[in-house]
């Protein structure tokens, strides 16, 4: 695991908090991106105020996506990205990337959902995924 902080929604509420959190170890195809900066977007503030029904309650929530960064560290599978590399990640981090939809390059539409830039569960080990009001 690794640490990193962050601002998270610790009660459920727009109230953001500096934390300090786990990230999981890089896989064989995942980047780790040091943010650099993070926009505020309508569906980070929705997320927050309750506005986002399939998001039972945001209290441990790690907004942030649409975000820009530097590469820090790039898994042994990973052969388009390096170290140094600069980045701009949207709010989607991963898809099943076999099915009909991520095969035309809609991933967005993934049939076995995909996995969103944070308050999403990892398609591998369900732990759910925090976003980029952090510091990777």
């Amino acid at each position: 695991m690794r640490t990193t902080t962050g601002w998270q929604s610790v009660d459920g509420t727009v109230d953001l908090r500096r934390a300090t959190f786990e990230r999981r170890d890089l896989r064989s195809d995942d980047v780790a991106v040091r943010v650099d900066y993070c926009g505020v977007c309508h569906s980070d503030l929705h997320l927050l105020n309750g506005m986002m029904p399939h998001y039972k309650n945001a209290a441990g929530i790690v907004p942030g996506h649409e975000f820009t960064g530097t590469v820090t560290a790039a898994g042994a599978a990973v052969t388009r990205l390096a170290p140094g590399d600069r980045v701009a990640v949207g709010t989607l981090v991963d898809s099943c990337g076999t099915c009909p939809m991520c095969r035309a390059g809609q991933e967005n539409f993934c049939l076995e959902r995909p996995t969103s830039t944070y308050g999403s569960p990892d398609r591998l080990d369900g732990t759910i995924t925090k976003g980029a009001y952090s510091r990777e």
